[in-house]
């Protein structure tokens, strides 16, 4: 049998049911909300679609202009494992790999072989600032070769005495033309002045600051400030002209960590460009100022051979507003646009 509920009974149920309700509100209400405002409304986790705007977005930040030339092979035009680029600030670009060293333009046209039948394998390479190249990694001293590719002469002498070099692998100049030597053979920083001469050292063999235990890549600022890359401990030293250390960065001691520091570069616009082989990535830091470097962006993560991938990312130049990466195990150059707008 059906019974039928009283229009009073139904409204006091309606009425009951109301004041749970509110109750239930007060009780949830959060903290410093008045029970009587609306309730909150919680956020919900972002989506596939928002992560994927913000990935985007955060793309959008990235150098443009992205270029590559070269490929795998012993042939003019081809590369096997190019550690390092150099450019002349005339069009033109050095790259060493396990082959020896070549010119190509910048659009990525072999021009020519340099040290050929002599260089047989060569991890770093520099311009010098009367258009010589400079080549380490070629056996324990620096070796110097004219624009036409002809042998001229060696820098420093082998051995482990102050000036002297075992296993040289980059190479940067400061303003007056100085030249800096990574010697990772004596864990240290050999400087020569503009006729090669011995000018002085920077660091030694340890673990302490201003020390090296596997020092791989160099390069210095607009101020003459040294910056000095490991391959082993994950951070880059940063000196002053004299020689003097300032601080470290990397490592956790940001927003970043370095993983084997490839290569170093930097601009006049007080940045400077850090390659890590193993993270397979290149980042930019802000080095204005006195304080600490700042990360702008990172490019890459991941090994890769598309647009901004790269698989153990090696040294670095800098030429008419683009960076310049070995990207070792893709076997060619990348570049892309890093001109402030």
């Amino acid at each position: 049998m059906t019974r039928s509920v009283s229009p009073l009974f139904s409204l006091l149920l309606l009425s009951g049911a109301m004041a749970l309700t509110g109750c239930s509100n007060a009780m949830n209400a959060p903290e410093g909300q008045d029970p009587a405002d609306p309730p909150v409304v919680s956020t919900a986790a972002p989506t596939a679609v928002a992560a994927a705007a913000a990935t985007a977005a955060a793309a959008a930040v990235l150098p443009g202009g992205w270029q590559s030339f070269g490929e795998s092979g012993t042939q003019p035009g081809q590369m096997v494992l190019p550690f390092d680029v150099a450019a002349d600030g005339q069009g033109g670009l050095y790259v060493s790999d396990s082959t020896g060293v070549a010119r190509y333009s910048r659009a990525g046209a072999f021009q020519a072989r340099i040290g050929e039948g002599r260089i047989k394998r060569a991890e770093g390479v520099a311009v010098g600032p009367g258009g010589d190249i400079f080549v380490a990694g070629n056996g324990s001293q620096i070796e110097v070769y004219g624009p036409d590719g002809a042998f001229r002469r060696s820098v420093g002498t082998v051995g482990s005495a102050a000036g002297e070099l075992v296993k040289p692998i980059d190479m940067a100049f400061d303003s007056k033309g100085r030249l800096f030597v990574v010697d990772v053979g004596n864990r240290r920083i050999e400087t020569f002045d503009p006729a090669g001469a011995h000018a002085g050292s920077i660091g030694g063999p340890g673990e302490q600051s201003g020390q090296f235990t596997a020092p791989r890549s160099i390069a210095l600022d607009a101020q003459d400030r040294l910056y000095v890359g490991a391959g082993d401990d994950y951070l880059v030293q940063r000196f002053d002209p004299a020689g003097a250390y300032l601080d470290t960065f990397g490592n956790g001691n940001l927003d970043e960590t370095l993983y084997r520091v490839g290569g170093l570069a930097a601009d006049g616009s007080d940045r400077i460009f850090v390659s890590q082989v193993t993270r397979h990535m290149v980042q930019a830091f802000d080095i204005s100022g006195d304080g600490r470097p700042k990360l702008l962006w990172e490019m890459g993560g991941k090994p890769g051979a598309g647009m901004q991938s790269f698989n153990s990312p090696g040294g670095m130049s800098i030429d008419n507003g683009r960076l310049y990466v070995a990207d070792t195990r893709n076997d060619r150059i990348v570049s892309f646009d890093i001109a402030q707008p």
